[in-house]
């Protein structure tokens, strides 16, 4: 289904608007590249149960100091209309603290604990994504503005190392701790997103300052997670969640025809839920079923932070 979605997506953005009858000066390229800088996190979350917002884990997955690229190829259709297609991605320059927390959980004696803390140092393995959008342009004065409809795809993955665990007892608060050598988890992500905003520009001291917005509520997420060291995999399917994508920019020219570009971007995505299905590599415990499925009680979050710096060059018609 994923894969359906995107090649539609790609479909309309690059073949429709061939069906429209050029404008004079129409169609116009540019292409937009440079170095990107990102961090953020993204969460796991598992839920006490369908319409419970009482968390009884969650990880927190980081995503450190990240040196990207970003290439975008921009056409004008005509005044009326731009399509983009962006590719980026990036590799992070350090390593990160990944975080494990449950709550309100039994050992193996039945002691109840009251908080599982685990550290562990996490590598990202994968962040690249690459976004489909349409833009409608309303050219004023002294305010320009947009509409915009487009869908972003986001592939991350991450592996967690040497974990130490710190396990406190209900009884008395009393904790205990642990550490274990190896690779102890492995979790990938995969989010997509169709969305809608809007955009607005003013030209002040030559140059032009941009303001945007992308929003949605259906956001979805895929993501697996192996517990290596216990033997479990934990497969999530999640949906209607929410995006909030400010955006603001810079733009000035450079040479004819080129222009130099700042960018801030951030992400804040929630409120995602779904099912998920526990299994075990090999064969399950006694009296274990090999796999089992829990409805509505796992969740979903990320947050990200990119600074961009980008050369746009213009091809064909200058951009309108």
């Amino acid at each position: 289904m994923l894969r359906f979605q995107l090649s539609l997506a790609l479909g309309l953005f690059l073949i429709v608007p061939a069906l429209f009858a050029a404008s004079p000066g129409y169609p116009s390229a540019s292409v937009t590249w440079g170095p990107t800088f990102e961090s953020g996190q993204s969460q796991e979350i598992i839920y006490a149960g369908t319409g419970s917002t009482t968390k009884l884990s969650e990880l927190k997955w980081p995503i450190p100091l990240t040196l990207g690229v970003s290439v975008a190829v921009d056409i004008d259709w005509a005044s009326w209309l731009t399509t983009k297609l962006e590719l980026a991605g990036g590799v992070p320059l350090q390593t990160g603290t990944m975080t494990d927390d449950d709550w309100n959980v039994y050992d193996t004696n039945g002691s109840l604990l009251t908080r599982i803390h685990s550290d562990s140092t996490a590598y990202q393995t994968a962040n690249w994504s690459a976004r489909f959008e349409a833009a409608v342009p309303f050219h004023a004065s002294p305010v320009s503005w947009s509409l915009v409809a487009g869908v972003l795809y986001h592939h991350l993955a991450w592996e967690a190392w040497n974990p130490t665990q710190t396990a406190t007892y209900a009884v008395n608060g009393s904790q205990s701790t642990q550490t274990w050598t190896g690779l102890a988890l492995i979790l990938r992500q995969d989010w997509l997103m169709p969305y809608v905003g809007a955009a607005a520009g003013i030209h002040f001291y030559g140059a032009d300052w941009k303001l945007g917005l992308r929003t949605t509520p259906l956001v979805q997420n895929t993501q697996s997670d192996s517990h290596v060291l216990r033997g479990l995999n934990f497969n999530e399917s999640l949906s209607l969640g929410w995006l909030i994508e400010p955006e603001a920019s810079m733009e000035w020219p450079l040479f004819p025809h080129w222009l130099g570009i700042i960018k801030v971007n951030f992400q804040e995505i929630f409120g995602l839920r779904g099912a998920e299905t526990v299994s075990y590599d090999g064969a399950s415990p006694t009296g274990s079923a090999p796999f089992t499925s829990f409805t509505d009680s796992a969740g979903a979050g990320l947050q990200t932070l990119k600074i961009s710096f980008l050369v746009r060059t213009d091809w064909g018609e200058p951009q309108k």
